[in-house]
């Protein structure tokens, strides 16, 4: 910082006088004229430091200012040092930054908000004592940010730097200054943030980061005490649904967040064409999707070019969900919904998804009943719970099952599928699904996914969605959204990480029993072979 020489005394009178810092109705009139004298007195080159010691004083308590002074660099080929461009957005963008303490912020790719940051940051670094963690993806990422705030650093005026700690050398990963302050850029590993309480805390493209959880919950605890603030950004990862970035933003504003969303757009000179020109040269359509979203409901849902069924459809299902007609035995928690009576010719089928319980994170068990023959196949009862275990499953899904007249069970025998498979079989539920067993005549009881059973219950669940089927349930129904082509696996359906498809493959399988379904009102009939 360049050496004013000016009385400090001067340069906070002359500030409050002027407007530029402080009120200036708490001036007296016999110090304002003291403050004239004193400015009157000044030769050329003391008006110049006066004026300096005026910017460093507001650049200091006023962020807008101070940006009109940053410079970024362009990446090639651009324009090399230009200053800071404040595109309509920024202003507002920068207000939110001073005044809520957890921010969330869902964003489209180089739209400014990493180098806007970067200044906040340094900005921050004025105050003394300050401490300023940022958290990356990895090492390179860190020393990119990192990169950014130097840049900002070696371009500012001289009075408005902050004088780098004498002695330190030239780091890669932090910056020491002499009032106390210090920028520490690092990458999310398990241990990150263990030991840290920051003034502001950053975590930079979140939804990238392998230990966003444990770095998150390390540092939390340290920012609901005093003035400290959380800032929490990234584009959304294509390759998960429910991650604790995602997380966030649902929950918010109930967890504390303020929850931001900036769309491509919002950058100067990104029109339609711009985009269509753009988009027609992705190589990775999912990919691009979530790097440039217009809607924050495009962010968080899975890529259409990756997306299992037909999002569009998913999205006009919403409006078939409604609250179920009943639950039971609990009126309140469930564990079985019902959303439509029993019809006396109906055709119904059953399918289960074990899991173990325990609640928390677990996977879900799940029971769908399906109406065949409505005018469009209908779930008509459901359970969903990550609290049952294997044998309550059991019972409570023959409970639900008594309500339809009993019909056709197909059970997944995976490890806990066994034990609810056992449980249905103790009871003697009368009509448990029996598959074949290679080319002898035995059977064995249950679902069993194969290579080959996987390609069938999947393809023909996509095929009978995209048609229509309706799915009251919405917990259930966003399941399906979280379901992908995983191009890494041959093009095998599964749920992206992080998220679950219990309800979908209990579906599924509910629906390969219409197979081996029959009208309730005929007794005895033959085994319907299609729908």
């Amino acid at each position: 910082m360049t050496t004013i020489a000016v009385d400090q005394d001067v340069v906070g009178e002359v500030a409050a006088l002027t407007g530029e810092v402080g009120p200036i109705d708490e001036l007296s009139d016999e110090m304002r004229e003291r403050v004239r004298e004193k400015i009157a007195a000044l030769g050329d080159k003391e008006r110049e430091e006066l004026r300096w010691g005026l910017e460093r004083e507001r650049a200091g308590l006023d962020f807008l200012f101070f940006l009109k002074f940053v410079k970024v660099q362009d990446p090639p080929p651009g324009l090399g040092i230009r200053p800071f461009e404040m595109w309509p957005y920024i202003e507002e963008a920068a207000g939110e930054l001073l005044s809520k303490k957890l921010i969330h912020v869902l964003k489209a790719r180089q739209i400014g908000w990493t180098t806007l940051l970067s200044a906040f940051i340094y900005w921050n670094s004025y105050r003394a004592y300050s401490v300023l963690p940022i958290f990356s993806q990895g090492e390179i990422e860190a020393q990119k940010f990192l990169g950014k705030i130097k840049i900002i650093h070696q371009y500012l005026p001289g009075h408005l730097v902050n004088e780098l700690k004498r002695g330190t050398r030239d780091s890669l990963s932090k910056m020491e200054f002499e009032n106390g302050s210090e920028i520490d850029a690092m990458p999310s590993t398990t241990k990150a943030g263990r030991s840290i309480t920051g003034s502001v805390v950053v975590f930079d493209e979140a939804d990238f980061h392998d230990y966003f959880e444990d770095n998150y919950n390390a540092v939390k605890p340290t920012i609901d005490e005093g003035e400290r603030k959380l800032i929490v950004l990234s584009t959304a990862n294509e390759k998960t649904m429910q991650s604790d970035f995602k997380k966030i933003q649902r929950e918010s504003p109930g967890n504390g967040f303020t929850s931001l969303f900036y769309p491509w757009n919002v950058r100067k000179g990104r029109t339609k064409e711009w985009f269509e020109r753009l988009k027609d040269s992705a190589h990775d359509l999912g990919k691009f999707e979530k790097e440039y979203p217009e809607t924050i409901e495009q962010a968080l849902s899975p890529a259409k070019s990756l997306s299992a069924f037909n999002v569009n459809v998913l999205t006009q299902l919403k409006a078939f969900t409604r609250p179920p007609l009943f639950r039971t035995p609990d009126p309140e928690a469930g564990p079985i919904n019902v959303y439509y009576k029993i019809r006396p010719y109906g055709r119904y089928g059953c399918g289960t998804d074990t899991a173990h319980g325990g609640g928390g994170k677990a996977d879900f068990s799940c029971s769908t009943v399906i109406d065949f023959s409505a005018p469009s196949p209908t779930v008509v009862a459901d359970i969903l719970d990550n609290t049952l275990s294997p044998e309550s499953l059991a019972w409570h899904t023959m409970t639900m099952l008594k309500m339809f007249n009993n019909p056709i069970w197909g059970i997944e025998d995976n490890d806990w599928g066994h034990t609810c498979i056992k449980a249905a079989e103790d009871q003697r539920y009368p009509r448990i699904y029996r598959r074949k067993k290679g080319k002898t005549k035995a059977k064995a009881a249950g679902w069993h996914t194969d290579g080959v059973s996987r390609w069938q219950l999947w393809g023909e669940l996509i095929e009978v969605t995209n048609a229509g089927l309706i799915i009251p349930n919405e917990t259930g129904l966003n399941q399906f959204f979280s379901v992908i082509i995983n191009k890494e696996k041959n093009d095998r359906p599964e749920a992206m990480r992080g998220a679950n498809d219990d309800y979908p493959t209990a579906v599924g399988i509910a629906w390969q029993m219409r197979k081996y379904a029959h009208d309730m009102n005929v007794k005895g009939a033959r085994i319907s072979k299609r729908w």
